[in-house]
């Protein structure tokens, strides 16, 4: 092997090994929450609902072979989700949605599960006896308060400001940011009983990646890199 070869496999490999943990982020729970449910549908038609995810991390994370679930019915996932951002799923096909579906909601409720590639559950919600937010005929949607908290919890969730609610937005007023300081002084004693049993995904994890991972991987990407190394000086000198 010439020394411009073995140059051009040494750029390569160290590109390899800066590239490879970003690609491995993964979610965990409460990395990505279902936000809010437009279960009533707008003003034009009853069937023009959606359901919107978030990302609570400061990764941008794949939804490649996400599932989610609407009771029993499958909708598999695609593209990808924004660090802090949304994600539409929307049977509107005139709306700017990055997932259309067909299958109706209830309004009477249901059971929104999400999957995530290896079939983890990362959030789930079930309202199968009933929505505990939004109404059916201001079509004010059902919005999360805390996007760390439970959605099981009926205190973390409210009905939205406006009619049509915040599609790929930050909720109404009431509800709790990103980095959890809420937008007005009250919360409910639930929410804060559960936030002080550390359910908030920044106790356990490093930007939507577990430490124990983390710790594992730079453990690996060390030990391989160092082979490497050894490798690439050892084929030089020969």
């Amino acid at each position: 092997m010439s020394r411009e070869a073995k140059t051009i496999t040494l750029i390569f490999i160290i590109f390899w090994l800066i590239v490879t943990p970003l690609s491995l982020v993964k979610a965990n729970d409460f990395s990505i929450v279902i936000n809010e449910v437009c279960w009533m549908g707008d003003a034009n038609k009853t069937s023009n609902e959606w359901i919107e995810l978030y990302n609570n991390t400061n990764n941008l994370i794949s939804l490649e072979n996400w599932i989610l679930k609407i009771d029993e019915t499958e909708i598999k996932l695609k593209g990808v989700i924004l660090p802090q951002g949304f994600y539409l799923i929307s049977r509107n096909k005139n709306m700017d949605a990055d997932l259309i579906f067909s299958k109706a909601l209830k309004n009477t409720g249901n059971k929104l599960s999400l999957y995530d590639d290896a079939k983890n559950v990362i959030d789930e919600i079930n309202w199968t006896k009933g929505w505990p937010a939004g109404d059916n005929k201001t079509k004010q949607t059902m919005e999360k308060i805390n996007p760390l908290l439970s959605g099981n919890l009926k205190n973390n969730w409210q009905k939205s400001e406006n009619s049509n609610g915040t599609p790929k937005q930050k909720n109404s007023n009431g509800a709790i940011i990103n980095n959890g300081n809420p937008n007005n002084e009250t919360e409910s004693e639930d929410i804060i009983l559960i936030q002080n049993n550390n359910l908030n995904p920044s106790n356990n994890q490093t930007q939507g990646f577990p430490k124990t991972k983390t710790i594992f991987l730079a453990v690996l990407l060390s030990i391989s890199s160092g082979g490497i190394m050894f490798w690439l000086k050892k084929s030089i000198k020969t």
